[in-house]
């Protein structure tokens, strides 16, 4: 049986086939997919306790930063997908130096997202407060 958030990501992408199939035709409105929808995906995925789901919803935010993909992803997608690393770490699962790089590479990447003026994803307080958190779970080696 196919699991929930797998489930949401199949909807999400029937809407969107089915909106690029409908956009040109007059007799037939198809509802076209939003933020709400993607970020209600990639919410699944961080809250599932599937061993990748972390990395699985990094990927599916990664497929709607296109341009001219029909939505896009912001800054609450990438919050989403820290949040799904930091619970994948709280589970037990990549709490070591490269699960931190991971985070920190994401929140780094918002920032420059902003400073290149793309007005959909700025770094949050929340995102900043996530990476801080998920630092103080890092287990570090002494010398």
């Amino acid at each position: 049986m196919e699991d929930a958030p797998a489930r949401a990501e199949r909807i999400l992408e029937g809407m969107e086939e089915r909106y690029r199939e409908g956009r040109h035709r007059r007799d037939q409105h198809f509802v076209r997919p939003n933020d709400y929808c993607l970020n209600g995906v990639l919410n699944a995925w961080a809250r599932s306790k599937a061993q990748d789901s972390a990395q699985h919803a990094e990927q599916l935010m990664r497929r709607y930063l296109k341009k001219d993909a029909v939505l896009r992803a912001d800054s609450i997608s990438f919050g989403t997908v820290v949040n799904a690393y930091v619970r994948q770490w709280g589970r037990g699962q990549g709490r070591n130096h490269n699960g931190l790089q991971k985070v920190n590479n994401l929140l780094t990447e918002m920032e420059n997202r902003a400073l290149a003026d793309d007005e959909r994803i700025r770094p949050t307080l929340h995102a900043y407060n996530m990476v801080l958190g998920a630092m103080s779970r890092v287990r570090h080696k002494r010398p």
